[in-house]
């Protein structure tokens, strides 16, 4: 079972030259690594031509993109790439052991309805000499026993998963960034595949700054992604509940975030028009019975009550 290692890079030569070699170490031998460059300046193509030149490893292909197009690039990795399993990767992350491809392609092999699979994240902020194991799943579960098919998931993390290849024939690629991650698992699912975690084994993700202030574009595009999904996949009633939990937290956080009233306004009318554009274009509306599966019957205010209730206990703590 051949196993294609696909990422978008853009201006990051030092942590992409971490991650292929990362991955070239791994000690499973049936593999490729497809890097796509959007563009990059910073020296990235010179970098990776002297370095990794396709005579010493021909198992390794660079595209270079005259233009960003950023995590579309992922896509066209994905078309060139030959794996039955597609291990879709960020140019900052890697696999903590060596030997979890050869892991990774043996649960695929034995699960063949496992359709995603997806490992912890572990993200190490370097400009603060941090390191903190992200605990995204919504339940209480064993991470050290894991059963052998893994957990129920309803997503999976950018930084790292294993995709089968031919259920993204089948359903189709990543819509651009923004809960792409989310939009493929609840794709898989409706076609019959299953989504799994893995805490067991683990992504090292270098390029986090756990600290940061996230810029205004990216709370933007953040919030217009979530809130298209709800229209996109939800029955109308429950996604209009579920939208309007969104706009509230996120309002929230543009607040705390110090974005300018009118920053504020103009978000909450694109994520309006984007909503009456989804509605209008793009529903591919699942069935009740369903909607537990695609939620694993996580309450979406759960999370954002969570971190808020997080945020406030920092802010006492200090």
């Amino acid at each position: 079972m051949k196993i294609s290692v696909v990422l978008a890079t853009y201006n990051r030569k030092d942590l992409l030259d971490n991650t292929i070699s990362a991955f070239l170490a791994q000690d499973y031998e049936d593999k490729e690594i497809i890097v796509v460059d959007n563009a990059s300046s910073d020296g990235t193509r010179e970098m990776v031509l002297s370095k990794y030149p396709i005579e010493k490893y021909p198992g390794f292909k660079y595209i270079f993109l005259p233009l960003n197009i950023d995590i579309k690039a992922v896509n066209i990795a994905i078309a060139m790439s030959s794996g039955e399993i597609i291990w879709r990767t960020d140019d900052d992350a890697y696999l903590r052991d060596l030997d979890s491809l050869s892991k990774v392609a043996k649960i695929m092999s034995d699960n063949p309805k496992i359709g995603i699979f997806s490992p912890a994240l572990i993200n190490i902020d370097l400009e603060n000499n941090t390191e903190v194991f992200v605990k995204w799943y919504p339940y209480e579960i064993d991470y050290e026993n894991v059963p052998k098919e893994g957990y129920k998931a309803q997503s999976f993390s950018g930084a790292g998963a294993a995709i089968r290849k031919e259920m993204l024939n089948k359903i189709g690629y990543f819509w651009e960034f923004g809960y792409e991650e989310l939009d493929i698992s609840t794709r898989a699912i409706i076609a019959g595949y299953q989504v799994r975690y893995f805490p067991n084994m683990a992504i090292l993700h270098f390029g986090a700054n756990i600290y940061r202030s996230y810029p205004y574009w990216y709370w933007h595009k953040i919030t217009l992604q979530l809130v298209r999904y709800q229209a996109k996949y939800f029955p109308v009633i429950i996604a209009i509940y579920r939208i309007s939990i969104i706009i509230f937290y996120h309002t929230l956080i543009a607040i705390r975030a110090k974005y300018s009233f009118v920053q504020i306004v103009k978000g909450i009318g694109n994520s309006l028009q984007t909503i009456y554009n989804t509605l209008l274009y793009e529903r591919d509306t699942v069935k009740y019975n369903m909607i537990n599966e695609i939620t694993i019957k996580e309450p979406l205010a759960k999370g954002y009550n969570d971190r808020l209730f997080g945020f406030i206990k920092r802010r006492f703590e200090k």
